[in-house]
Order: structure tokens, then sequence, then C-alpha cells
């Protein structure tokens, strides 16, 4: 048998690395475009710090900050919040990233609030998979939990995930029509509430310079929005459309008929 010249055996070793090389970049480029969408969605939420402010007084009253942790099916999004008076909460959400979706969906929710002595003064928690939420308080040394049972759909979020969706839905340009989703929240008991995300376009905020996007979020109760809605407070997020779409602050309770406090991402 004929030896193959050394020059000709470097030639192929070229050609196959060079094949093998090209035939993973065609299977990248062949991955669904929501598979990608999704991942992008989860590579753009970059860690963030927070000032939390008495939105009475423009205090300062705290700090917190969000991270992403990212795993093989998805991510873990992981907030703190601090506060001068030794309160704080944990929130840790785990987000997947689901064949068709182009949103990452939630998998399951953790927010715990503390007391400044380490005892749990209130948590959420939701189970996606298994279609369970639970709701505890415990006040003057009782400790009480709540459970039930839910269908959740497919557009269910929960705490700081609920920023994803809306991002993804301004991002795409779609902020001229409101936007829908579901949400789970301890109301004080467990509750899957519809939500209605409505965009103002382009305005100003006094604590953020430039121009930003600002989003308001209430539950939709259908025809009993007219009767309900005066009555239940909205969550107002602001967005920089000039930072892709960033989360810049926002107006909320701490938790169901809690203090209430206004985000500032610091810089």
């Amino acid at each position: 048998m004929l030896k193959e010249h050394p020059e000709l055996r470097r030639r192929h070793r070229w050609a196959r690395a060079l094949a093998t090389a090209l035939a993973l970049a065609v299977l990248a480029l062949a991955r669904p475009a929501s598979a990608r969408s999704a991942e992008e969605l989860l590579l753009h939420f970059p860690p963030a710090s927070f000032e939390i402010l008495n939105p009475s007084t423009g205090q300062a009253i705290g700090y917190g900050k969000y991270t992403v942790e990212h795993v093989t099916a998805g991510a873990i999004l992981k907030g703190e919040s601090h506060y001068l008076n030794g309160d704080y909460d944990v929130e840790e959400d785990e987000m997947v990233i689901a064949p068709g979706r182009p949103v990452p969906v939630l998998a399951s929710f953790r927010h715990t609030f503390y007391r400044k002595d380490g005892s749990i003064e209130r948590e959420g928690r939701a189970d996606i998979r298994s279609g369970t939420g639970w709701c505890e308080t415990t006040e003057h040394g009782r400790q009480k939990i709540e459970s039930a049972k839910f269908q959740f759909p497919s557009d269910t979020y929960a705490g700081a995930s609920i920023l994803i969706p809306i991002q993804d839905y301004l991002k795409h340009g779609e902020s001229s029509a409101p936007f829908h989703l579901h949400v789970f929240n301890c109301v004080p008991e467990p509750k899957l509430l519809k939500i209605e995300a409505a965009s103002s376009g382009e305005t100003r905020w006094s604590h953020c310079p430039g121009a930003l996007v600002r989003v308001r979020m209430t539950p939709d109760f259908g025809f009993w929005n007219l009767f309900l809605r005066p009555f239940i407070p909205k969550i107002t997020a602001w967005f920089d459309p000039a930072a892709g779409w960033d989360f810049v602050g926002g107006d909320l309770e701490r938790y169901y008929r809690g203090p209430k406090i206004t985000l500032v991402k610091t810089h």
C-alpha cells in the first residue's frame, strides 16, 4: 500500500477541521429563532443595583441588587433588598427556555421578607411545574400558610421576572397596544392575576435623565375594571430605550398592602 505524503495528510486534516467548523456553524444558525431570542433576553438582564426611596419624601431607605446566574436550561434571577431599619428581602426566580417560546418562562418563584432579627415576616412561593402556590405570614409568633392549586398558563411570571416579557414587548415595538400576562402574587392568599401592561411612550422621570418609557401594570378584571381598578394599586416601571430597554426604576409596594417604595437604578 502506498503511504500518503506528509503534506497531503496535513492538508486532509485541515480540510476535515474546516468541514467540522462549518457544520457547527450551520447547526448554530439552524437553531430556532425563538430559542436565540429567549437566550438574548436572559443575557440582556445584566447585574443591576438600585437605591430604594421613600416616594413621599425622596429619602433613601435602603438599597437592592439583582443578578443572573446562568444554568444549563436557563437562568436563576436573584434579588436582594436591604433596608436601613434592618429588614431585608431575598428573591429567587428560576427561568427556563422552552421550545416555541420566544421569551424565557418561569419555572419557580420564591420571595422571602425578613425582619431585622432574621425571622421570616412573610414569604411567597410558586412551583409552576406542579401548579402550586404558597403564601406564608408570621404575626405575633403565629405562622399562617395558605396554598392553592393552579393551571399556570405559559405566560405566568412573578416578582422581578415580570420585567423580562415586558422588555421583550417594548423591544419589538408593540407598545401601542396593551400587553397582557399572568402574575402570581400573595394578596395576601395565593392568587393568579391577569395583568395589563400599558406603555406611555417616551416621557420624563425626575429620578433618571433622558427620554424614558413608562409602563403601568394593573390587574385586568374585564367587565369589572371600571369598578375595581380605582381601588387597586398600580405598579409603574420605567425603561430606557437608549440602553436596550433596561429597567431603570419604578414605583411599587414592597408587598401587597405593604410600604410603598421607589426603586432607582444606580450607575
